[in-house]
């Protein structure tokens, strides 16, 4: 009989343990995974497990890097994109750092798999990722959709056929097209261009449908709640988050989460993609407050900038204009977003200098740069850039914005700015015929995967292909560091400056090699750790 007496009684305690857990704080240490991010320089992705409460910091896209053929590159980083944590769709929140594709640009996955958390920002980055995941959702090549358009262009006499098809099942265009001339299609966008192709003897163009994106993008952004600047933000009773800034690209940020269960309160920072001090348009970001963890990039690995970089910025300015003197054309390829309005700050200043006339066209065909250099000016005055940037109300309009190429050959003296930034996608095709003039400069602005028109450019070679088409290169081929938007080690050095030696430091967004010797630069001041995808790291 006592036998079962006491085994009623454990059952019982059993049952009020399992009853109550859910009212029981959950004290142990935090337990961080990096699932994106984690040994390459893309997809950046973290869950930060604190028991009741999951954030998860970034949300990021992959970009084509590695080995092999172009096609290849992208069709790996096409898989991993179509992939997301099985835990992210559970978390509360997810923090945005940046509007950079590769932080932000799986986030209508994420959403489609069923995340109805908050997204926690600052005002600048979602300002400027409502283009950004534009950008993302029309042209997503290898998403599979439902696609529907109208078959009435096909019975138009004209050289080439413009298709926008469909995929959103609210979207009233769609709903307008007749029994008689819709046409539908299961598949991802790279197969119905294919598939469309075909079907015609002329050109056919596949233009996404504008309105079935703004409506996937108006949904992510319902979910978008902003915050200022180095204010703490109540997550829950024990949780709290502050936005620092990062000094990367406007509205950029550092994210601190404090957690407080039992004893001292834990600090956790992911420090985003850190900017430096030789940006024209804002300042680098200062020294972090202590944590106890902090997760930081490492995309330059161990690298220090020579201190004449700095001077880059004038010497960029004078080439432009030998080049625009010498009747050529001065091909700058850009990214959309910051790297662009930083070119168009260099015009401006060029011109008030007088080393580049107003009279001379610059083409900038981008709609998407067009839209985040409206962004930009529209914001001027809202603490996105220093005081110089403030007060030039021509900043980022310099004289001869000009928003279509010219019909035929692209001829001198002109400047274009394409937003493939590595020259493999967009315009570049476009434009490419201008390599084989002597009087062309390539003006390499930005990081060039050695697998791009633009890596094999900077390596040197003088034959690219460009869409598809072989170039013979007679341009000259210039390459300028001064527009980096990272923090090389000495700058990053800096910003850990506030830690203690018992912090534990883990690399992000980093390869190879690089994190190696990042880390053995940092062993003898923090405990450092590489981060490994998906593992567990605990905040002790």
């Amino acid at each position: 009989m006592k036998y079962f007496l006491g085994l009623f009684v454990l059952i019982a305690l059993v049952v009020a343990l399992v009853l109550c857990q859910g009212s029981v704080p959950d004290v142990r240490d935090p337990v961080v995974r990096v699932f994106g991010g984690a040994g390459e320089v893309s997809g950046s992705l973290s869950i930060v497990d604190l028991g009741q409460t999951q954030i998860m910091v970034d949300c990021g896209a992959y970009y084509p890097h590695g080995s092999g053929t172009a096609e290849k590159r992208a069709e790996r980083a096409s898989k991993k994109n179509n992939i997301i944590p099985e835990l992210a769709s559970q978390c509360q929140y997810l923090i945005w750092t940046h509007a950079h594709l590769d932080h932000i640009g799986r986030t209508p996955l994420l959403v489609r798999k069923g995340f109805q958390g908050s997204i926690l920002t600052t005002q600048g980055t979602a300002t400027l990722a409502s283009v950004m995941l534009d950008m993302q959702v029309r042209y997503d090549a290898n998403r599979v959709r439902n696609w529907a358009w109208s078959t009435f262009g096909f019975r138009k006499r004209a050289p080439r056929v413009v298709i926008k098809p469909h995929w959103h099942p609210s979207c009233r265009y769609a709903q307008k097209i007749s029994q008689r001339n819709l046409a539908t299609r299961t598949s991802s966008l790279k197969e119905l261009r294919g598939y469309l192709a075909n079907l015609d003897g002329r050109k056919v163009v596949v233009s996404p449908c504008r309105m079935c994106s703004q409506m996937e993008v108006d949904a992510i952004l319902s979910l978008v709640r902003t915050f200022p600047f180095e204010r703490d933000i109540q997550l829950d009773s024990n949780t709290t988050l502050r936005f620092l800034r990062a000094g990367h690209i406007p509205g950029s940020a550092s994210a601190l989460i404090e957690s407080v269960v039992e004893g001292p309160a834990k600090r956790i920072l992911f420090s985003g993609d850190l900017g430096n001090e030789i940006s024209l348009l804002a300042p680098g970001p200062s020294p972090a407050p202590e944590a106890d963890a902090v997760f930081v990039e490492a995309t330059y690995g161990n690298f220090t900038r020579d201190p004449d970089t700095i001077d880059q910025h004038e010497v960029f300015r004078s080439d432009v204009a030998e080049t625009l003197r010498g009747g050529g054309v001065a091909w700058i390829p850009a990214f959309a977003l910051d790297r662009t309005q930083k070119i168009l700050y260099e015009l401006t200043l060029a011109q008030e200098e007088g080393l580049i006339s107003g009279q001379i066209p610059i083409f900038i065909p981008s709609p998407s740069a067009a839209n985040i250099t409206s962004l930009y000016q529209t914001n001027q005055t809202e603490g996105w850039f220093n005081d110089a940037v403030e007060r030039n109300r021509n900043a980022f309009r310099p004289l001869g914005l000009k928003e279509r190429l010219p019909k035929g050959p692209l001829k001198g003296p002109a400047i274009v700015i394409s937003t493939s930034g590595m020259m493999d996608t967009a315009y570049s095709a476009r434009i490419a015929p201008v390599l084989q003039d002597p009087s062309t400069t390539v003006f390499l602005v930005g990081y060039q995967d050695p697998g791009t028109p633009g890596g094999k450019l900077r390596s040197g070679s003088r034959s690219v292909f460009v869409g598809g088409k072989k170039f013979e290169v007679a341009a000259d081929v210039k390459t300028y560091g001064c527009f980096s938007g990272h923090g090389d080690a000495s700058e990053i050095d800096h910003w850990l400056s506030k830690q203690s030696t018992g912090t534990t430091v883990v690399l992000v967004h980093g390869e190879g090699s690089d994190l190696a010797e990042r880390a053995n630069g940092l062993m003898s001041l923090f405990n450092v750790v590489i981060a490994q995808p998906g593992e567990a790291i605990s905040v002790e």
